[in-house]
C-alpha cells in the first residue's frame, strides 16, 4: 500500500509515456490558443508553433495541434533599431518564465509517473498529503511572470516631438561644439584647428557680444560653466582649458587622457564624453575620473556620444552624425526618451558634418536652446509627448502587458488543473482489494 498519497489528474498511456487525459489537453490548448490569440502580433514568439512546443516540453508527451507550417500569423514590419531591440528584450522576458514554468511543471509530472503503478494494478489513486505544497510555487510562478515582464517594458525609450518655441540668428561661420546658458547669455564654442574659438551671444537678439579665438594647436570641443569659470575641451591634445567667464582669459588647464568630445556638470561631478558609448564622471577639482557609465538604448549600448547638457539627474546629449538627441538617466545609463527634430535637420546645414550639435538648458523656462555646425539659427524647444493616442512605444507597452498576462494564466490553468481536477471516484486498487 502506499503511505503518501498525491492528488492528481487522470493519467493515460500513450507510446509507453504517462499523459494527462486527452480532453483535459485539449481544453487547456483551446483555452490558451484563445488567449495567445488576444496577443498583438508583435508578440510572436507566442504563435500556436512555439505553444506547441511548450506544451511538449512541460507535458512530455504527443500532442495533436495545428500543422505549424499552416499558421498564418504575421508580426508588425517595424524596422527601426529601437523596435528590433525592444522585440529582443520582449522576447528574452518572456523566455525566463516560461522555463521555469517548464521545469516546475515537467519535475511535478515526473514525480507523478514516477508513483502510478503497473498495468497490472489498474491505476494508483493517492491522496492529497503533498498537494498544499504546490500552491507557493503557484505564487511565485506567477509573480515571476508579472516582474519578468514589468522590467522589461521599463527599459524602453519613448519618442518625443520638438516645439519651437523661439529662434534666434546663428553665426554660419561657427563649426558648433558646446553651448551653455548663462543668465541672459548663451556661450558657444567653435571647433576646427585654426579657427576654434570661444563666444557670448545675446538670447535677445543673437548678436555676438564677444569672442576669443584659442590657439591654432587646439581643436575646440564642448565647454560646461562651473561658477565663474568656463571649462572647454579639446579634441585630441589631452588638454582642458579653464577660462575666465567675465573676460575669456585662461586661468587654468587640466590633463586628461583619450579624446575629449562633450562636457556638462551635474552640480557633483564634471560628466565627459569622447565619441564611445561611455560617459566619464570627474572630480570637478581634480578632473580624475570617479567612474564611468554606460550608456544603452533599450539596452543596445550607444556610441559617438558629443555635445552633452547635464540637468538634475537627467543627461542630454547628441549623437555624431545622427539627427537625434537623447536624454538619459544619469544614475542607470538609460536613454529615457529622444527626439530627432527631422523638421530642423530638413532645412539646416549643407554638408555631412554640418550636424545638430549643441544643447543649452534655460533653467526659468525648463526649456533647451539648440543648434547645429555652420547653422543658421538657433531654437528654443520643448521636448513634447505625441498627441496620438498610442504611439509605437505605447504598443509595444500594450504587448509586453498582454504577454505577461498570456504567461499568468498559462501557469494558473496548469496549476488549476493539478490542484483543483474534477475527482474521480475512489476505487481500490490491486493491492488494496482485501481491504
Amino acid at each position: 500500500m502506499m503511505d503518501s498519497q498525491l492528488d492528481t489528474m487522470s493519467f493515460r498511456t500513450v507510446e509507453d509515456t504517462i499523459c494527462p487525459s486527452s480532453t483535459k489537453i485539449a481544453a487547456l490548448v483551446e483555452i490558451f490558443s484563445t488567449v495567445t490569440a488576444k496577443v498583438p502580433s508583435l508578440v510572436v514568439m507566442l504563435s500556436v508553433s512555439s505553444t506547441d512546443q511548450v506544451f511538449r516540453q512541460l507535458l512530455g508527451c504527443p500532442l495533436v495541434l495545428a500543422n505549424p507550417s499552416e499558421e498564418n500569423i504575421g508580426a508588425m514590419k517595424i524596422t527601426s533599431r529601437e523596435t528590433t531591440a525592444r522585440t529582443a528584450a520582449l522576447v528574452e522576458s518572456i523566455s525566463e518564465p516560461l522555463s521555469i514554468i517548464s521545469t516546475s511543471f515537467t519535475n511535478l509530472l515526473q514525480t507523478a509517473r514516477g508513483r502510478i503503478l503497473t498495468s497490472m494494478e489498474h491505476r494508483s489513486y493517492m491522496g492529497r498529503g503533498t498537494g498544499p505544497s504546490i500552491v507557493p510555487i503557484a505564487v511565485l510562478l506567477i509573480l515571476l511572470s508579472h516582474t519578468s515582464m514589468a522590467d522589461g517594458s521599463n527599459q524602453n525609450a519613448e519618442e518625443r516631438e520638438i516645439e519651437i518655441l523661439r529662434t534666434l540668428p546663428h553665426d554660419q561661420s561657427s563649426f558648433t561644439q558646446g553651448l551653455e546658458l548663462q543668465g541672459s547669455s548663451i556661450f558657444e564654442s567653435s571647433g576646427l584647428y585654426g579657427h576654434s574659438r570661444i563666444s557670448e551671444i545675446d538670447t535677445q537678439n543673437g548678436e555676438i557680444i564677444r569672442q576669443t579665438k584659442i590657439d591654432d594647436s587646439y581643436f575646440g570641443e564642448g565647454i560646461t560653466v562651473i561658477d565663474q569659470t568656463i571649462i572647454m575641451l579639446t579634441w585630441r591634445a589631452g588638454v582642458a582649458l579653464e577660462f575666465d567667464i567675465s573676460n575669456f582669459s585662461i586661468i587654468g588647464n587640466f590633463s586628461f587622457e583619450g579624446e575629449g568630445w562633450g562636457i556638462c556638470y551635474n552640480g557633483e561631478h564634471i560628466v565627459t564624453s569622447n565619441g564611445t558609448s561611455e560617459l566619464s564622471f570627474r572630480d570637478p577639482d581634480s578632473f580624475e575620473i570617479e567612474f564611468t557609465t554606460m550608456v544603452t538604448w533599450d539596452g543596445v549600448p550607444v556610441s559617438n556620444l558629443n555635445e552633452l547638457e547635464c540637468v538634475g539627474d537627467k543627461i542630454y546629449a547628441n549623437i555624431w552624425m545622427e539627427e537625434t538627441i537623447l536624454s538619459i538617466s544619469a544614475t542607470s545609463g538609460e536613454v529615457e526618451f529622444f527626439s530627432s527634430p527631422l523638421s530642423l535637420t530638413s532645412i539646416q546645414g549643407n554638408s555631412p558634418e554640418e550636424v545638430l550639435n549643441g544643447i543649452a538648458f534655460d533653467h526659468i523656462s525648463g526649456s533647451f536652446w539648440i543648434t547645429g555646425k555652420n547653422w543658421t539659427q538657433m531654437y528654443l524647444v520643448n521636448f513634447t509627448i505625441p498627441d496620438e493616442n498610442l504611439s509605437i512605444d505605447d504598443n509595444y507597452q500594450v504587448s509586453t502587458s498582454m504577454a505577461a498576462f498570456v504567461v499568468t494564466i498559462t501557469s494558473t490553468i496548469f496549476i488549476f488543473l493539478i490542484i483543483h481536477r474534477k475527482k474521480d471516484p475512489e476505487t481500490p486498487n490491486f493491492k488494496d482489494s482485501h481491504r
